[in-house]
């Protein structure tokens, strides 16, 4: 069995973080778009793909192109 695990993360790279932090709206964004706690949840003796940075960042699951998503 493999976990995937795309969204847990509120991880923002220093590099990027005064693009996302500084602004309220985005932090609480941030907040609201997390899957909190979904790689403890699924604690469970297999591989886990856990992906490190937020969604906000880099969504592991989106399609290239917009039109692509359901």
């Amino acid at each position: 069995m493999i976990l995937h695990i795309p969204h847990s993360s509120q991880t923002i790279p220093a590099p990027y973080q005064t693009l996302f932090l500084k602004d309220v709206s985005l932090r609480e964004e941030l907040l609201a778009m997390t899957d909190l706690y979904t790689d403890l949840l699924f604690d469970y003796p297999c591989l886990k793909l856990v992906f490190p940075v937020s969604r906000l960042l880099c969504d592991a699951e989106r399609f290239y192109d917009p039109k692509d998503e359901p």
